[in-house]
């Protein structure tokens, strides 16, 4: 008998690329000398946690989400082409933030409908 679980559906969790992506806009934004202000971080976090729900699971994904991000933090959008080149191996890392959290919160539903045998769980 197997037990395991498939995260399938909307995965509200995609922690990587939403991380890198606001990383990202404000480091170009104080690049580019604009301030970074109580208002715009107030605008911009409400922003990237609704783009971060809509990012889908998809490698490359992120490249389309920073041109959308970059734009509402005022950043010309053509700066994504800068990252271009590296970010395949930059998608890698965000892939295995966000695999880890559909991951996790697998286990977490697991653990709250107690379907986790503790005894063969710490005893691996």
């Amino acid at each position: 008998m197997a037990i395991f679980s498939l995260p399938l559906g909307l995965q509200l969790n995609m922690n990587g690329t939403g991380a890198y992506i606001v990383i990202l806009a404000i480091f170009m934004r104080m690049t580019l000398g604009l301030p970074i202000d109580a208002d715009f971080l107030l605008s911009f976090f409400f922003t990237m946690l609704l783009l971060t729900f809509a990012s889908p699971a998809a490698p490359g994904a992120g490249l389309i989400l920073q041109a959308t991000a970059l734009e509402m933090a005022g950043v010309p959008k053509e700066a994504v082409m800068i990252l271009v080149g590296i970010d395949p191996i930059i998608d890698c890392i965000r892939s295995a933030i966000n695999v880890a959290g559909n991951v996790s919160s697998s286990f977490l539903l697991a653990r709250m409908e107690q379907k986790i045998d503790m005894e063969i769980y710490n005893g691996m």
